[in-house]
């Protein structure tokens, strides 16, 4: 492959959340893991009604993903995607979500429910197995910042998108948006370019730390 997929299982890392929920849980949490999760289940299970936005992006993914296995019989209600303040349930979601809950995570990285996820993947020809998931791990890494206007701003490291915000700032401080007006569009321009050479540096060099060529914290520097 000459670039990563953008649809099919190929496209799919191991998922980092449900450890994320754990060690936050376990460092900083007061209540048990299960009742964290007890919110998330009640909607999975009885339903929440879909906001404007949401159904607004789910009404333009649906046509895409409408041929991905699974995806219509999850996610859209008699072969449409539910439109603002629709009734949407996922029972299957709910089941999922206790499991993670009981087991406090276990479940999804080396019990059933990651024996599911492996055998819906090798079904469809992709390429994780068992050992991606049994070996996966959450890491605590120190935050990258910048200076801005007095103020200190904290995003995640690479191989996060985060930089891209502090990269636009670094390019902001170099500018006096208050000099030209509010919304004006000299500064909305100006904003706008800054984001767009700050992703650009980002589609462009930012990958998994243990891959980078360089340090990333040199796109930070504004000299």
């Amino acid at each position: 492959l000459s670039e990563m997929p953008s649809l099919g299982w190929d496209s799919v890392t191991v998922p980092g959340a449900v450890s994320g929920w754990v060690e936050l849980s376990n460092k900083f949490g007061k209540l048990p893991f299960a009742q964290l999760l007890a919110p998330a289940i009640q909607f999975a299970r009885e339903g929440f009604h879909v906001s404007p936005i949401v159904a607004q992006q789910w009404n333009a993914q649906a046509p895409r993903l409408s041929n991905q296995p699974g995806f219509k019989s999850t996610f859209l209600i008699n072969g449409e995607a539910p439109s603002t303040g629709d009734l949407f349930k996922n029972p299957q979601q709910s089941e999922t979500l206790e499991q993670i809950a009981i087991t406090n995570g276990k479940s999804f990285y080396s019990g059933e429910i990651a024996k599911k996820i492996v055998t819906d993947c090798k079904s469809h020809g992709g390429a994780m197995d068992f050992t991606d998931f049994n070996q996966h791990q959450a890491e605590w890494v120190n935050p990258i910042k910048i200076g801005y206007k007095g103020y200190q701003l904290h995003e995640l490291p690479p191989n996060g998108q985060g930089i891209a915000a502090l990269i636009a700032l670094g390019i902001l401080s170099h500018f006096d948006l208050i000099a030209m007006g509010e919304n004006s569009a000299d500064a909305l321009h100006v904003q706008f370019e800054a984001m767009k050479l700050a992703f650009a540096d980002t589609y462009s060099f930012i990958s998994d730390l243990n891959t980078m060529t360089f340090d990333h914290n040199l796109l930070l520097d504004t000299n």
